[in-house]
């Protein structure tokens, strides 16, 4: 048999195990199979001392590209740095995502899923107040949701809520307690759904430990190390109890980095206790595609070394971890025979960069990772012109 590639001699990560062995993978007709120790392949990948990963997941990120103001272009954004599927983070509502949907989602390569959000006209920022919040009318918006998940089962992985000063304040934990209905009704339907919460410049009326007491196994806190309003650290930078019992319960909790959703300390000092991210996300807008601070999931990764955690741990959070959260293990995260050849190779290589939040913080690195190559259902989208 001649395989359409083979990837020989590649660092491939077994999450299950939580080891790194050397190992060729093999691809054919866009899917992962198993090898016969043959050389005979139409094209041949030498990754000999580069980790071969699952193509990376960004499982928050903005892609309604020209449809908001915050929309970037997945297929500019993503084979570059190795991610094959991004989901979008509520971009659009349920008067738009039919336009996402036509205009966006099915003509990318890159795939996208995505959460919808619970106002209407989805998800935008830079303004005094954002989207709209009020429970009611995310209960008088229900209906056209549902009729969404049943349009686009395949899609659609759940429900976006922002619970931010500029969109709840003034409701409370209101909007929460009615997206999570909304969501627990959906799967009544027979739907995954789901609840993936901004925690951003939070509202006092809307506390962490009262939101993770609303959130279920399996939905997402967002923005977990970000440095505006309550933060997840008590006074003494311990990490707050609420969080370790949301854990606990099988909450997840998420970067999404952004350009201000973190910064270099708090990371630091949550790592040092234990307290990684289950999955790295980039939060991506247009905007910031290539600016610092925060530019992509890649720059996400790297910040996530420099303060501590260790490589494995980081390959996991952008993907087994982030496939797993949106229930498509048997399609992608893995490299296992008969997943989709949706693969990334990355190498880490020595480069002293200095890194910066927009608070202040500043360190210096002295390796990073890099992309080399990304395949799309076995058929290459990006390689640097370094890596033969």
């Amino acid at each position: 048999m001649q395989f359409d590639y083979i990837i020989k001699n590649g660092i491939v990560a077994d999450f299950e195990k939580n080891t790194f062995s050397s190992k060729d993978i093999y691809v054919s007709g866009g899917r992962i199979v198993e090898g016969d120790g043959s050389l005979d392949a139409k094209n041949i990948v030498d990754a000999g001392g580069k980790y071969v990963l699952p193509g990376l997941i960004d499982l928050h990120a903005h892609y309604f590209y020209g449809g908001n103001n915050l929309g970037a272009s997945a297929d500019i954004v993503c084979p570059s740095q190795g991610i094959t599927t991004g989901v979008d983070a509520g971009s659009a509502g349920t008067m738009n995502f039919d336009v996402f949907y036509r205009d966006g989602i099915m003509n990318m390569t890159t795939e996208v899923k995505a959460y919808i959000s619970v106002s209407p006209e989805g998800v935008k920022a830079g303004f005094i107040n954002g989207e709209g919040s009020n429970p009611a009318d995310i209960e008088t918006n229900y209906a056209e949701i549902l009729k969404m998940f049943r349009k686009y089962p395949d899609v659609i992985k759940g429900l976006k809520l922002r619970i931010a000063k500029e969109t709840t304040e003034g409701y409370g934990l209101e909007p929460l307690k009615k997206t999570v209905e909304l969501a627990n009704r959906i799967e009544a339907e027979g739907y995954r759904c789901i609840v993936a919460v901004h925690c951003g410049n939070l509202p006092e009326d809307a506390p962490i430990e009262g939101i993770l007491e609303l959130l279920r196994k399996g939905d997402s806190y967002t923005h977990v190390y970000q440095n505006l309003g309550e933060k997840i650290f008590n006074e003494d930078r311990s990490i707050k109890n609420a969080l370790i019992k949301a854990r606990e319960k099988g909450v997840l909790f998420e970067t999404g980095n952004g350009s201000i959703h973190w910064t270099l300390q708090n990371l630091t000092d949550a790592f040092a206790q234990g307290f990684e991210p289950d999955i790295i996300s980039s939060d991506i807008v247009l905007k910031l595609m290539w600016d610092k601070p925060s530019f992509g999931l890649l720059h996400c990764m790297n910040t996530a070394l420099l303060c501590g955690m260790d490589e494995l741990s980081i390959f996991r959070a952008v993907t087994y971890s982030p496939a797993k959260a949106i229930e498509m293990l048997d399609e992608i995260g893995t490299l296992d025979v008969g997943t989709r050849a949706d693969i990334a190779i990355v190498d880490i290589m020595p480069s002293r960069q200095r890194f910066y939040d927009r608070f202040g913080g500043e360190k210096i690195s002295e390796k990073v990772f890099v992309p080399l190559m990304t395949l799309r259902e076995g058929q290459p989208v990006f390689r640097q012109t370094f890596f033969y």
